[in-house]
């Protein structure tokens, strides 16, 4: 090996030395001295010889760890202030996906004394609303409000529900099927409905609505306010609906024409009742295409 190959060494061993172990900031600038000398020497012996001179086995799980944390140093440094300095728990922070290792570095909970079982935690929380709610956000936030004051909820199986119900709700009021809307509103909404079925019914006006398709449910807020779950949900549809009057003339819609249908709809459920149903509080129409 020539003399300038074993300055280059001597310099990122000298650089792995002036570090330490003192801070997370220094474990992290010896771990990121350990990835750039593996990516400048992986093609020749010259690893091998620095690894030597600092005292890590080259095929080591050590060294493994450090080249790992090492590339993720750029993103760990800003947060180093609340990092633990502990090599197992820096691990799995740096090995995780970027959005999941993000969200974890920005954590309320992540601090210098979180343990290994801690961030597994934080982790798990991390995914808890995956494909439902971004990791940290307001909606997020609501539906671990709701989950811990009911253990029981599940948002999957509550959207399913949401479906359901948006689909019953909209074909019951174009029946004017009072019985059915009182089971899945709220008293005030559910005046509202009786109140524009009534006003219809005083015309001989009659509604038919049919659904081709619901094209997605997505959850825009959730909050725990007082006793109450609130769970708000932006319907995407595709609907077929005409109103008639007396004489059966089409005054509003078209029997042969496919529109798109926006809804956001706001359900709740009192967690301190028995019953695990929820019920539609409020609405909002957006203008539908089509």
């Amino acid at each position: 090996m020539a003399p300038d190959d074993l300055t280059d060494v001597e310099g990122y061993v000298g650089r792995y030395l002036t570090f330490g172990k003192k801070t997370v900031e220094s474990l992290l600038f010896m771990t990121e001295t350990v990835y750039e000398a593996k990516a400048e020497f992986s093609k020749d012996h010259r690893f091998v010889v620095f690894c030597d001179r600092v005292g890590i086995d080259p095929g080591g799980a050590t060294c493994n760890k450090m080249t790992t944390i090492g590339k993720a140093t750029p993103v760990l440094l800003p947060y180093a202030y609340k990092l633990p300095r502990n090599w197992t728990t820096l691990y799995k922070i740096a090995k995780l996906p970027e959005p999941e290792r993000v969200t974890v570095l920005e954590s309320e909970r992540l601090n210098p004394e979180t343990t290994a079982k801690e961030l597994d935690e934080i982790v798990e929380a991390s995914e808890r609303w995956k494909g439902v709610a971004e990791a940290g956000s307001a909606v997020a936030s609501g539906l671990d409000a709701i989950a811990n004051t009911s253990p029981e909820f599940d948002v999957k199986h509550f959207l399913t529900g949401a479906r359901a119900a948006y689909e019953m709700i909209v074909t019951a009021f174009a029946e004017g099927d009072r019985r059915t809307l009182k089971n899945l509103l709220s008293r005030e909404v559910y005046d509202g409905f009786e109140s524009a079925i009534s006003e219809r019914e005083s015309r001989s006006e009659t509604v038919e609505s049919r659904f081709v398709s619901i094209d997605n449910a997505e959850i825009t807020a959730a909050e725990l306010r007082g006793r109450s779950s609130q769970v708000t949900v932006r319907f995407q549809s595709k609907m077929v609906s005409v109103t008639r009057d007396k004489n059966g003339n089409v005054i509003d819609g078209n029997a042969d024409k496919v529109t798109d249908v926006t809804d956001v709809w706001t359900f709740a459920r009192d967690i301190s009742s028995r019953d695990p149903n929820w019920k539609l509080v409020a609405t909002e129409a957006e203008a539908a295409v089509g």
